[in-house]
């Protein structure tokens, strides 16, 4: 019904074809700038959606690694009759719930350092009681401190295989390595007994 009235109009002035055009140009640029628009929003929603799930992502990597952390409450200062000189001395001992690799040291009032010697060694098995002697009572110098640097097992290492997968490194370089876990721990003193001295 319109269609003829259109025509008419059309046909009756070329100026009003150029009319029409001119309304035709300006409603596709309308579309135009609305898909823009829409596409421009969806882009941001899009951004922001993966702005969300990085955050998501890091805050659970963030957890994941905190909860894999080696704790102080897995182990214990204890002082023992040391099997080289039939003298007690004392031992930090402990039982991990995982495969872990470690490298520590003793360290002492000033900052000097040396070397943590673990049993059963740099690879402490799941469930299997590590020892560290620290010093003899008395006769021996106490450390101020423990540091220990943890690292996840590798793929040869016994138990489950697991790892961190928050970023940090994940292997030891040698002793000096900087752990992906570190755990200081103050040397507790022996309890009152005959010892000759706390030094």
């Amino acid at each position: 019904m319109l269609e003829p009235v259109i025509a008419h109009w059309l046909a009756e002035d070329a100026s009003n074809t150029d009319v029409a055009g001119l309304w035709v140009a300006v409603g596709a640029a309308a579309i135009s700038v609305g898909s823009l628009v829409v596409a421009g929003l969806s882009v941001r929603h899009a951004k922001r959606s993966a702005d969300a799930a990085g955050r998501v992502a890091r805050v659970e990597l963030a957890r994941d690694h905190r909860d894999l952390a080696p704790r102080a409450d897995w182990f214990n200062f204890v002082t023992d009759s040391s099997k080289r000189v039939a003298q007690n001395d004392r031992f930090l001992v402990g039982t991990l719930p995982r495969t872990y690799r470690m490298h520590g040291d003793l360290i002492f009032e000033g900052g000097s350092r040396s070397p943590l010697v673990v049993t059963p060694g740099t690879t402490l098995p799941a469930g299997t009681e590590i020892r560290a002697w620290l010093f003899e009572a008395g006769k021996t110098v106490a450390p101020a401190e423990v540091e220990m640097r943890f690292f996840p097992a590798i793929s040869n290492d016994p138990g489950e295989p697991w790892t961190c997968e928050c970023g940090e490194a994940i292997a030891a370089t040698g002793h000096e390595s900087r752990g992906h876990w570190v755990l200081r721990l103050k040397v507790e003193p022996p309890p009152s007994g005959p010892w000759v001295a706390w030094a």
